[in-house]
């Protein structure tokens, strides 16, 4: 299962030549040093730069993650500046956004397309001498980059986590035990095979679909995780309480579902803990992110 502990709906990044000053944002971290993981949409004609960190900086301990390198022509992973992986893949689109996700974990590092982490997997990188990472930065080369919809969390049962497994969406637990898996929290690691859905381009397999398709894929994972959760409350007898979007799919994937889908598809937000956006605190962390990174509120 995995945690999340950070999300931000947009972050551009103007031509940064491959240098992380101003990247880091400091909430941006997991509490398990060598165990991050993220599912993120960008937007570039070419190097998304990705830095996973030992601190808030590219200094020190660190892997780097180049997609679209070469003139987007493959994908290179870095360890403390030394190549240690690499594989062709036109995966960048300058018109669109697409989808990717990373895992560090165990020492494996993993990035593929999709945001259901284990799917579409493009890169693996066995590290025989894991770094204690704990920070994302996210940078761009050359180009200006387009960030959208990026939560980082970390896995809890890392060792038992397969980054092959499909459908591994962010989820949490509200507790431990049969009373927290009641309660309405989800697990949304399910059993399953086969290769990430969706349109393939041609380019080197990256995932690019229309919001229809997308919301469409959601709603089914969502309306699965309720079920699952339903008949985990019915075996130990206690209320049934639909598990909050947000736990269940990227944040702003819940957000517009919540504001598209009528009827009893879809809990509300009101109510849901962690989802309000509209309260005094979200608010704050809002306006104090647009101002770190020169956006607009």
């Amino acid at each position: 299962m995995v945690e999340a502990v950070f999300s931000l709906e947009h972050l551009a990044v103007g031509i940064k030549d491959a240098s992380y000053e101003g990247c880091f944002d400091p909430a941006c971290r997991s509490s398990q040093p060598g165990n991050l993981c993220a599912v993120f949409e960008g937007r570039a004609d070419q190097s998304l730069l990705l830095c996973a960190a030992a601190n808030a900086a590219k200094a020190g301990a660190h892997y780097e993650l180049c997609i679209g390198a070469e003139g987007n022509t493959s994908v290179w992973l870095r360890r403390n500046g030394r190549e240690v992986a690499r594989a062709p893949a036109r995966l960048c689109r300058g018109d669109a956004h697409v989808q990717y996700w990373v895992t560090v974990s165990g020492g494996k590092f993993c990035f593929g397309t999709g945001w259901e982490m284990g799917r579409g997997t493009v890169l693996t990188f066995q590290d025989p001498s894991p770094l204690p990472v704990d920070f994302f930065g996210f940078s761009s080369g050359r180009r200006p980059a387009d960030y959208r919809s990026i939560t980082v969390g970390y896995i809890e049962d890392p060792i038992a986590f397969n980054p092959e497994n499909p459908k591994l969406a962010f989820a949490t637990l509200d507790g431990d035990g049969a009373g927290a898996g009641a309660s309405g929290g989800a697990s949304a690691a399910e059993e399953g095979g086969g290769d990430g859905g969706g349109a393939d381009d041609g380019a080197g397999g990256a995932v690019i679909r229309s919001t229809a398709d997308e919301d469409a894929e959601a709603l089914r994972h969502y309306q699965e995780v309720c079920r699952k959760a339903k008949e985990r409350a019915d075996r130990f007898g206690v209320p049934y309480v639909p598990p909050a979007p947000s736990k269940a799919l990227p944040w702003s994937v819940a957000k517009r579902l919540q504001q598209n889908i009528t009827g009893n598809a879809m809990p509300s937000a009101a109510g849901q803990p962690g989802f309000d956006t509209e309260s005094a605190e979200a608010k704050e962390k809002m306006a104090a992110r647009a101002d770190r990174f020169g956006m607009d509120t």
